[in-house]
């Protein structure tokens, strides 16, 4: 089975998603490597009219309705109560849905969320939690978030290099507007007016520093997962505005 990616989201928006020194638990590790991905809606040739409720993995979040359709193609569960989940051949449609079976399960949807962009994004607050849906470039590639809102320190905005691993590149340009570090050790930077040449060459200066990079972006966002010695997260631009956000758990 092709390595997981190792996350997110995000996500910043796009989550702020969890914890610094994670044991992170992978679907691939109880299971042979050669399985495939996980049907979670049935298969293309179930023929039964009616869509199917699938089977989704034994560590599915509690709180969260199980996902009607496609395949889980990453699915990892932090020490927090944090879950990182990757879903292929869905549709805005089925994301839509889902969106509203979300509301009916005492879900309450955030007003800053966006169904009618270049990508479909949702989040969701219930009790301590929050929830964020995310279609991917294709149109066919969800990303579930699902996190503990954890107790947050604010810090001085100054690159935070005692928070961060050692070498961990400096973002060279754009002013920071919020650093924020949550008690599981989680960090999130809000940077504003940077450029696309910027990020790309930030994105290059991690590679050589040793970063696995897995790339999910769409028209108006670029959005990295990021890898290395069992620290993870995501680097993210917002094209419209010049907003970078770096999160790392």
């Amino acid at each position: 089975m092709k390595k997981l990616i190792l996350i997110i989201l995000a996500i910043a928006f796009m989550l702020s998603l969890c914890a610094g020194c994670n044991t992170v638990k992978r679907i691939d590790d109880d299971f042979d490597d050669d399985i495939g991905p996980i049907v979670i809606g049935g298969t293309s040739g179930d023929n039964t009219g009616d869509k199917p409720r699938g089977d989704s993995p034994a560590e599915w979040p509690t709180d969260l309705p199980p996902y009607p359709d496609g395949e889980i193609t990453r699915f990892e569960l932090g020490e927090y109560d944090d879950y990182s989940i990757i879903i292929s051949n869905t549709s805005k449609e089925t994301l839509v849905e889902y969106a509203g079976m979300m509301t009916n399960a005492g879900w309450e949807r955030r007003g800053d969320d966006d169904d009618d962009s270049a990508f479909i994004r949702f989040s969701f607050d219930k009790d301590n939690y929050s929830t964020a849906l995310i279609l991917l470039s294709d149109g066919t590639t969800l990303s579930i978030g699902f996190y503990r809102v954890l107790d947050q320190e604010e810090l001085e905005n100054v690159w935070p290099v005692d928070y961060l691993p050692k070498g961990f590149p400096e973002y060279p340009d754009g002013d920071i507007s919020r650093i924020r570090v949550d008690e599981s050790g989680k960090i999130i930077i809000d940077i504003s007016d940077s450029s696309q040449e910027t990020f790309d060459k930030y994105a290059a200066a991690l590679k050589d520093a040793g970063w696995e990079l897995e790339e999910y972006s769409v028209e108006t966002m670029d959005l990295w997962y990021i890898d290395k010695d069992e620290k993870f997260g995501s680097i993210s631009f917002y094209k419209p505005t010049g907003k970078v956000d770096i999160t790392l758990y």
